[in-house]
């Protein structure tokens, strides 16, 4: 009788902490462990496939895109690093206007993701 008792308001505890916690469980609001997923860059990287592998990444993961610039923050690197400290606060806590900063510092493009050329190219003859 006194063990059909503590199961009873265990098992109460347990519904209440699970409708407090909601169906998508703790994860939802615990910060993303970035450092399980990112490497900072080095000036070897190249920044474009960088950014691409933290957008892929923080999809899959779930982060929440008005986090994203923050989380990628302290994995840049040179010019994209300087980018990112040139931007005012609300600017640098865009990851679009940051990501754009960054490309167009390298200039690229983010419609297309490639070099934008200053000359055209020559027709082979």
């Amino acid at each position: 009788e006194e063990q059909e008792k503590v199961t009873k308001e265990l098992k109460e505890s347990v519904e209440a902490l699970a409708t407090r916690i909601g169906p998508q469980g703790a994860a939802t609001h615990s910060t993303p462990r970035t450092n399980h997923f990112l490497q900072k860059m080095t000036k070897q990287d190249d920044v474009e496939a960088f950014l691409m592998t933290f957008e892929r990444t923080a999809e899959r993961e779930g982060w929440p895109k008005e986090s994203c610039a923050g989380l990628v923050a302290p994995y840049l690197a040179g010019d994209a690093q300087k980018a990112y400290f040139d931007l005012e606060l609300k600017d640098a806590q865009d990851y679009d206007k940051l990501k754009g900063e960054i490309m167009t510092r390298l200039g690229m493009t983010t419609a297309v993701g490639l070099p934008t050329r200053t000359t055209t190219p020559k027709a082979d003859v």
